[in-house]
């Protein structure tokens, strides 16, 4: 741990006494803040999700202003409206890195009203691209196919919407994605440039050049469902009123948060999706060589 610094990610200032020096860019203008900071959670966070990181369940809670979340032995987090506070139980503090910059902060962002999605987000030709799937479908990999191609990853895991003027635009997240040995030495990445994710024995983190991330919306342009190339899924294109089915499907924290009114703005944001762009199903390319064609020729 460290003095207090600010950098950016999500769309926010963040300041913390944690280092990210090196896979976290410093803020270039004025954004809002998220403060992080140490503290001790009393409250008994008891809820099962279907949240799985590193093989460990996640757990939840929400009380009026506050959400609750932990996982065993790693940390437990506290979302208000303007901190995110976290307990770390763990030995190694690339494991609390690794779990706040995924859920907790995805709570902090969904109480203050982003749309949000489990998948990868690129960057090419000044519009963002979505990849969704399920686990196994290749959207790291795709996404690292792009980075190859000299484009830029937005989003790994956590992908952030926000609704300006009821068109979407995807708010750049981290610099950085974990991908697969396999897909290392498949994309021929050289293995160097890559640092250990915390996430598993074969998964690294690949870190782009932080001083070229950019940190303003861009323009959603489509959103594309990856299933395995061997799936009996066909190609398709999905229609507006598929939107709200589809994209809940991918929905990235705990269910119990989409409620009431929070469950209309999830549908009404949809529909606003759906009406600029293009939402597809696409079964990934069959090998290496065939997605760096598909993502050359990706538009």
């Amino acid at each position: 741990m460290h003095n207090l610094n600010s950098y950016y990610a999500f769309g926010h200032q963040i300041n913390t006494n944690i280092d990210f020096e090196g896979s976290l860019p410093k803020p270039i203008s004025e954004f809002e803040t998220l403060s992080i900071s140490s503290k001790i959670i009393e409250p008994e966070i008891k809820w099962p999700t279907r949240i799985y990181r590193k093989g460990q369940r996640a757990n939840f809670k929400e009380i009026p202003e506050q959400i609750f979340m932990s996982w065993p032995n790693i940390a437990k987090f506290e979302i208000n409206n303007h901190s995110l506070n976290y307990e770390f139980l763990g030995k190694e503090i690339g494991d609390l890195k690794l779990f706040l910059l995924s859920e907790p902060i995805g709570c902090f962002l969904f109480k203050k009203g982003y749309f949000l999605l489990h998948g990868s987000s690129i960057y090419k030709n000044c519009i963002a691209h979505i990849f969704t799937g399920e686990p196994g479908a290749g959207k790291s990999t795709t996404a690292a196919a792009f980075y190859k191609n000299s484009d830029i990853i937005l989003s790994d895991d956590l992908v952030v919407i926000k609704i300006i003027d009821n068109k979407p635009y995807v708010i750049p997240s981290l610099p950085h994605i974990k991908i697969w040995k396999n897909t290392a030495l498949g994309l021929e990445i050289d293995m160097n440039e890559l640092k250990p994710s915390f996430e598993g024995i074969e998964k690294y983190l690949l870190i782009q050049d932080i001083e070229k991330f950019p940190q303003t919306p861009i323009p959603l342009g489509s959103i594309t469902h990856l299933v395995a190339p061997k799936s009996r899924k066909s190609n398709r294109e999905f229609g507006v009123l598929d939107a709200p089915i589809e994209l809940i499907k991918h929905f990235p924290l705990p269910i119990q948060l989409l409620k009431k009114e929070r469950l209309a703005l999830h549908f009404k944001d949809s529909i606003a999706i759906g009406q600029s762009v293009k939402l597809s199903q696409l079964k990934r390319p069959l090998n290496f060589e065939l997605l760096m064609e598909f993502v050359e020729n990706f538009n």
